[in-house]
Parts: structure tokens; sequence; C-alpha cells
């Protein structure tokens, strides 16, 4: 008796939460990140922006830095969402409606955004080819990732979107990596400028894809177990 009892302890599926913790913690990361991020502009004083802006107070610099905020916040908030494996698989439609507001209310907006904003701002050239790359993939997983699904290839689907939304956490990374070039590059504090360059237009998103392409390819070891 008690032999089966074990045996059907055994077989007793693990809850979602206890498989994946790494949701929740990319959870807990975005809202720390947004809660840092966005009191300077919640005001709506230029002066306050973290972002060195068009010296023209009549520039629409400021205005497209807080809408790429904006829209960049949306994508991590339904970026979160659509990686909840509770709502992904219980509520199919709601997971549907949260993509849709991931793609063209947050992440497609915000890539586009990044790309008109690129000459306004100080970025030098090797900045400015970062945030291109960065904006061309993030448009161009996003794109794939809703052709598959419109295709109902949805394992491929899941896959893009794992890519797309690696590259919508790069702003957090960014912090990441600034810091820890800094620990670790000698006489790195002295080439402030150049380690931001690195670190928040190429290493994060670079690293990002990095992970992203580690975690694609254990899904079919994962979907085997």
């Amino acid at each position: 008796m008690s032999s089966t009892v074990e045996h059907r302890d055994r077989r007793r599926p693990t809850p979602a939460s206890r498989r994946r913790p790494w949701v929740g913690l990319l959870a807990l990361l975005v809202v720390a990140f947004l809660f840092v991020v966005w009191p300077p502009y919640l005001t709506l004083d230029r002066t306050l922006s973290r972002i060195p802006l068009n010296p023209d107070p009549g520039h629409i610099h400021y205005a497209l830095v807080v809408a790429h905020i904006f829209f960049g916040s949306v994508a991590l908030i339904a970026g979160i969402l659509q990686l909840w494996p509770w709502l992904r698989r219980g509520h199919p439609r709601t997971h549907r409606a949260v993509g849709r507001i991931y793609v063209f209310g947050g992440m497609l907006p915000a890539a586009v955004g990044a790309l008109v904003m690129m000459p306004m701002g100080a970025l030098n050239t090797l900045g400015m080819i970062g945030t291109a790359i960065w904006a061309v993939l993030a448009l161009s997983t996003t794109f794939l990732a809703v052709r598959a699904a419109r295709r109902r290839r949805y394992d491929e689907h899941r896959r893009w979107m794992i890519y797309s939304f690696a590259l919508a956490l790069a702003p957090i990374s960014s912090r990441l990596w600034f810091f820890l070039l800094l620990a670790v590059v000698p006489g790195a504090e002295n080439m402030i400028g150049l380690v931001g360059i690195v670190g928040a237009f190429w290493l994060n998103w670079i690293g990002n894809l990095a992970l992203a392409h580690w975690r694609v390819r254990r899904i079919p070891v994962l979907a085997r177990r």
C-alpha cells in the first residue's frame, strides 16, 4: 500500500512556478527596473531626463524619449505575461490578446522609436550602429513570431518570441553590463563613455540573445522530459 502511494506521489506533476522559477524572478526584475526608470519622467520635466537630449527646448526629442520608455515598459510587462505558463496554457485567448499588446503596443513602436530618435541624441557612431542593429533584430524577431503564430506554427512562434523578449530586456541588462565592466575591466573608470556605449548598446542585446539561444536549444529536451 505504501509503495503505491509513493508511486502516485512521484507521478504527481510539479507546479509550473516550481519548474520555471525564472519567470517569477524576471517579473520581479522588470518591476524593480520600472520603479527606477519611470520617476524622472512622470513629471514631464525635460531637465530630469537621464538620456542626453537635443539642446533645443522645443525639440520633439524629449516626447519621443518618453514614448519610447512607455512602449518599452508595455513590452516588458506584456512579455512577462506571455511567458507565464499558467496564462499560456489555461487562458489561450488572454494569452493571444496580451501578445497583440506586446507586438503592436510595445515592441514594434519601441523599436521604430529607437530608430527615429537615433540621430537626435548624443550617440556616437558606435552607439548608433548598436542601436540600429538592436532595433532591426527586435522588429525582425517580433515579425517572425507573429508570422509563425498566424500559420499555427506554435513551437516556432514560441522560439521567436523568446528571442524577441530577450531583446526587449536589453535596457535592463545594459545596466548590469555597465557595472560589470566597471568592476572587471582595468581602468574602466577612465573610459566611462566607451564602457557605457559597449555595455548599453552592444553587450546588452548580444548577451541576451546568447541566453535566449541557449534556452531555445533546451526546449526540445524539456519537452521530452
